[in-house]
């Protein structure tokens, strides 16, 4: 039997997310304050739905949730990394990123929603040099405007769930990528889309800087266990690669994808710990005992198929 779920942001998890529950047969609606058809959806036209609505706008998000007999709720609309998280400054982002969540969590519950899955970040956890793997219960220490604002999204989760009787769950997901965005934020994202433009890509150092890039497929999998289940053991789960990938491994990963890459990286750290600070792979055991959970993309693979995607999008010219 198919059900209505609404997912707010139409980004790249959004998107992606979207894909997976018309996949699984419900129909999905996607509120976003700028919503785009993504290619990726056509063949789902039947089942997705935009609609254009501000996060900020309780009164017409509550419309919206009565108007199509909303189940519940995948909320990822946000600013959603740090760099547009400091041009927007701190106000404006706490703004969408906190009080866009309360507003989420305050519908669900006047609306008596069957669940919210409050995607956050694994930047709460903030810098790990030592780059252990981090569990859930770990100490939380947020730096900067962005992951702060993310942080304070799970207090109120934490808030909706313990004192008003919201089932939500705080998933955090780390490094995400894949079809369906065109913008360039780590050498993975700059590597594929400049290659294929035909430019060379060249960086003096950062190829031992390392982080756990997780594919976007892989992403919306794990949300539509979270969403689906009946019951969950936990608040909180982890969601992302179990392990670093070097720079080194990800411009290796993009040659093999596009052999006619020319990808020049040196070693050392380089400028990338000021876009993402250096911690550890996710610690996935929450999801792996509950729900068997298993990643189904190789770093490889997932590479070559977005790979497929961003030439299809530059022959297409349509970004």
């Amino acid at each position: 039997m198919s059900k209505n779920v609404l997912i707010t942001g139409g980004g790249l998890v959004g998107t992606n997310t979207a894909i997976k529950f018309a996949e699984e047969g419900h129909n999905v609606f996607i509120y976003d304050i700028k919503p785009v058809w993504v290619d990726l959806m056509y063949p789902f036209k039947e089942k997705i739905k935009l609609l254009k609505g501000n996060i900020l706008d309780i009164e017409y998000l509550s419309k919206i949730v009565r108007k199509n007999s909303i189940e519940g709720i995948i909320h990822t609309a946000a600013i959603a990394d740090a760099f547009e998280a400091n041009a927007a400054g701190a106000y404006t982002t706490f703004k969408v990123n906190v009080e866009g969540t309360l507003n989420v969590l305050e519908v669900a519950r006047k609306e008596g929603l069957r669940r919210v899955i409050y995607t956050s970040t694994g930047a709460v956890y903030g810098e790990r040099k030592d780059l252990k793997p981090i569990k859930e219960t770990d100490p939380l220490n947020p730096i900067g405007i962005y992951p702060y604002t993310k942080y304070m999204g799970e207090k109120v989760v934490e808030m909706y769930r313990k004192f008003c009787g919201v089932d939500a769950i705080i998933v955090r997901l780390s490094h995400v990528y894949g079809m369906g965005y065109t913008k360039r934020r780590h050498l993975m994202e700059i590597a594929v889309w400049n290659v294929l433009e035909g430019r060379e890509v060249k960086e003096e150092a950062g190829g031992d800087y390392s982080a756990n890039y997780t594919f976007v497929k892989d992403v919306a999998e794990g949300l539509f266990i979270l969403y689906s289940a009946n019951k969950t053991k936990y608040e909180v789960y982890n969601l992302g690669e179990e392990r670093n990938y070097t720079l080194f491994e990800v411009a290796e990963a993009v040659q093999k994808a596009i052999p006619e890459s020319r990808i020049k990286i040196g070693p050392g750290l380089g400028r990338w710990p000021e876009r993402a600070l250096l911690r550890g792979p996710m610690d996935m055991t929450r999801m792996k005992e509950e729900f068997n959970f298993k990643f189904s993309w190789t770093l490889e693979e997932a590479v070559k198929e977005y790979a497929k995607w961003v030439k299809k999008q530059i022959d297409s010219k349509k970004y």
